[in-house]
């Protein structure tokens, strides 16, 4: 039998492929399957089998490449069987593996000049230096499967093999899946997280059966439905119909509805289920008081639902779901036979189906899909299943109501979850999140939402409210000022944008543009990029934090209590435990707290490239920052400024000097003494300290943010800071 590491087979040149795509079907599946990698990669919409591949080769900015073939075996199991441990200490059985083809692409090169062509050299290209890699078509890797319908033909079992996905979904499919995860996953009834989770309040679902909405009662089982509204919605709850629509059949025919509501109300009656929550039809919107509390809630409405509809195909509440209604989906799998065997092209996985998705850039979505403990995903091509264990498709045959699927393998790729949703009871061996993984876990959730699109910008931190309230129940968590947690604020301040940003504003009725309410200090002030969070913050210097925020009207204060490693719970008298508060903080406006200020040090634009945020600036950061040089009075190099690199050259061009003013927030710890001059000021990479670079408002001794960087402490005591009560806004 063919194992994992043969090496690959030197087949023909794609050109020779393409001439004869129309008359070798062996050559067809190869180049529709190097087709659909390609677009998968690039982010554009699958190929159908019969589409034109004339500019396959375009894609390789017209260099010659030839395929290479590879056999190979994926999918296992995690069940008692031929045991072998992976790093995890899970048991795993390699007697169920698919049979796959690897397809790559070189260059036009001979033999002895490529190093990748030689013995024991047998890699893929992603693992190729980047400078090989031109265009992101370069590194593809393409995937050719056996159906599970021939498996037994080769002696292999039908599991993790193909299968051939129609123009309609299959319902039996889903409500196997379903029923499947519900009965037999102890990982997914999330038993921990429910105990902490009270059911959602005042909670108005769709009665298919009856075409109505009506208030749900407790212990009821509903569907939720995840979708881009793409602009204002025709049928809308609201104070006029909300007594109307909840007598039997009074709510708006399905037929009327927009497609994708039509196919979720189709759908939840097709497999058995009565009950939908759909925030338009279900939250009343023109009730300002009730709709904030839906919005504060939205962790226990989604975390709570039996599963979540995924509308992935699309940009608007008409597109549908695909495969439901006749004709709504093209078939886009190409299967041939090649010597008794059918072959198929995979289809893209859920993380790549979902990369390349509308709904995957819009803000309010992203807290949906992450909040469900299952959800399933309707794309132009396929269904696909996730659940806190497996990720199942139309496409692939991986489901058992018996073996466990093991997650190292193509069709097991989904979105990530929240940590804390892998909280177990002891007994099943899944340790608790701590203060740090809970912190790593905003770090992720921050950086993957920021990058996404509101209508509304001031929606940004309603948007961000359903994770904070998950996070909330973490080790150490008491609440979120401005979406910053007060675990960690230390660190969570120092984040930093990974492309050029700008004041967050809004734009009323009258077309007059403000700037939004949020705090310069907070990254939800921000437009225009994603944002970064990391730990650089070792030892907070700040004796406390006074958080400012508005109650009844007029300007309160808390003073933020210290977060102990050890804290598990907060007591059940703790004042964040209140909802009020918990609204209160999250839409604060200041932070005031005692430190040290410096205005003494200056930049001159100069920039520095080594070490510190090396792999930020390359990799995360886009190219539109640097690492500017922080000069202090003596004109030594002293520290160093994340700044914009147009901001940055525009200063080196004039000239001149420009003064900054730091306030000193904590004590870094570095492992290389690259963000200063290291002749000066020696080699110690624990006398870094963490600054903000602020700029004063008005006379009231306010203080803004502009950006965040490193001063070696040396420097930063011979500057003569001074002790001041400091008020950001």
């Amino acid at each position: 039998m063919l194992g994992g590491h043969d090496p690959a087979i030197p087949h023909d040149y794609l050109d020779q492929l393409i001439s004869r795509f129309q008359t070798c079907a062996f050559c067809r599946i190869i180049c529709h399957a190097i087709h659909t990698a390609v677009l998968t990669v690039i982010g554009e919409p699958l190929p159908s089998p019969s589409a034109p591949i004339t500019r396959l080769q375009d894609f390789f900015e017209g260099k010659r490449k030839r395929c290479f073939l590879q056999p190979l075996q994926s999918g296992w199991l995690l069940e008692e069987s031929r045991w072998k441990k992976d790093k995890r200490g899970l048991k795993l059985n390699y007697e169920y593996k698919a049979h796959r083809i690897r397809v790559t692409l070189r260059d036009d090169v001979e033999e002895e000049q490529d190093p990748w062509n030689q013995p024991g050299m047998q890699m893929d290209p992603l693992s190729r230096s980047t400078a090989r890699i031109k265009t992101k078509a370069e590194g593809i890797v393409a995937l050719i499967q056996l159906l599970s319908s021939d498996a037994e033909k080769i002696g292999s079992k039908p599991l993790f093999h193909g299968r051939v996905v129609g123009e309609d979904v299959d319902l039996a499919s889903l409500r196997f899946w379903l029923k499947t995860c519900t009965e037999g996953h102890k990982e997914c009834k999330r038993d921990y997280w429910h105990k902490v989770l009270p059911p959602p309040q005042n909670l108005r679902v769709i009665d298919v059966q009856k075409s109505r909405v009506i208030p749900a009662k407790e212990g009821w089982r509903y569907i939720a439905l995840s979708y881009v509204w793409g602009g204002p919605q025709k049928f809308m709850l609201l104070k006029e119909n909300v007594a109307d629509w909840a007598l039997p059949g009074k709510m708006p025919k399905t037929g009327e509805l927009p497609n994708t509501i039509r196919d979720a109300v189709t759908l939840v009656g097709a497999i058995g289920e009565r009950y939908l929550w759909i925030d338009s039809l279900c939250i009343v919107q023109d009730d300002m008081s009730t709709k904030q509390d839906q919005i504060e809630q939205m962790d226990r409405v989604y975390g709570s639902a039996l599963f979540t509809i995924v509308a992935a195909a699309g940009n608007s509440a008409n597109a549908g779901l695909p495969g439901l209604s006749p004709g709504s989906r093209q078939k886009l799998q190409m299967v041939e036979c090649i010597q008794g065997l059918r072959l198929a092209v995979p289809l893209p996985t859920l993380l790549d189906s979902m990369d390349s998705s509308y709904i995957n850039t819009r803000g309010w979505t992203f807290q949906e899909r992450l909040l469900s403990q299952r959800a399933i995903f309707f794309t132009d091509h396929q269904v696909y299943y996730q659940c806190d264990r497996d990720v199942w498709c139309e496409d692939v045959y991986a489901e058992s109501s018996t073996k466990r699927l093991h997650k190292q393998t193509y069709p097991s790729l989904g979105p990530r979850k929240l940590l804390l949703h892998s909280v177990r009871s002891q007994d099943q061996h899944v340790l608790k999140p701590t203060i740090q993984s809970a912190f790593g876990d905003y770090m992720s959730q921050v950086q993957d939402f920021t990058c996404r699109n509101l209508t509304a910008p001031n929606d940004v931190l309603d948007a961000f409210t359903g994770i904070a309230n998950v996070l909330r129940h973490s080790p150490g968590s008491r609440s979120f000022v401005a979406g910053l947690p007060v675990m960690g604020l230390d660190n969570a301040i120092l984040w930093m944008p990974k492309g050029l940003v700008e004041r967050r504003k809004t734009t009323d009725a009258s077309g007059k543009t403000t700037l939004s309410p949020f705090p310069s200090w907070s990254w939800a002030g921000w437009s225009g990029s994603g944002m970064l969070i990391r730990r650089y913050s070792f030892e907070c210097l700040l004796e406390d934090w006074t958080v400012i925020f508005h109650e009844d009207g007029e300007e309160s204060k808390l003073l933020l209590p210290p977060v102990r490693d050890d804290e598990s719970e907060l007591p059940d008298d703790s004042p964040f435990r209140t909802i009020a508060l918990r609204r209160n903080l999250m839409n604060s406006h200041a932070l005031e707290f005692w430190t040290a200020s410096s205005s003494t040090f200056y930049i001159t634009g100069t920039q520095h490239f080594r070490y510190i945020w090396r792999e930020l600036i390359s990799d995360e950061v886009s190219s539109e920052y640097c690492r500017v040089c922080v000069y202090d009075s003596n004109n030594d190099w002293a520290g160093s400024l994340l700044f914009p690199r147009a901001s940055a050259e525009k200063i080196l061009a004039n000239g001149k000097k420009v003064g900054c003013e730091f306030i000193v927030l904590s004590r870094g710890l570095l492992y290389s003494s690259g963000y200063a001059d290291s002749g000066v000021f020696g080699g110690n990479g624990s006398m870094v300290l963490n600054v903000l670079m602020v700029e004063r408002k008005g006379q009231g001794g306010e203080m803004e943010r502009v950006t965040w960087g490193m001063v070696h402490e040396d420097a930063w005591n011979a500057s003569r800071p001074r002790r001041e009560y400091v008020r950001l806004i």
